[in-house]
């Protein structure tokens, strides 16, 4: 689980999920895709650099959005 600490440091060390792991995802409203990913507990959201990751801004700014590329592996059948 990842886990949000009060210093605004991610982690993912924990083995349990209570608020300080759960995170609310929010969509961009200009339709771009993009996603916010906000701690449920701290209100703050998830953002930072490619080897630093925080949560420590109150409002999305640039580093905070998130794109988000979904895929299927190619081994998954769907059956209707």
């Amino acid at each position: 689980m990842h886990e949000c600490g009060a210093q605004g440091n991610v982690t993912c060390c924990s083995e349990e999920c209570a608020d300080a792991e759960k995170f609310i995802i929010q969509y961009h409203v200009d339709g771009s895709g993009r996603w916010a990913i906000c701690n449920r507990m701290t209100s703050y959201y998830l953002g930072g650099t490619d080897d630093k990751l925080l949560c420590y801004e109150k409002q999305p700014g640039p580093s905070e959005w998130w794109t988000v590329h979904l895929a299927v592996h190619p081994q998954v059948r769907y059956i209707s």
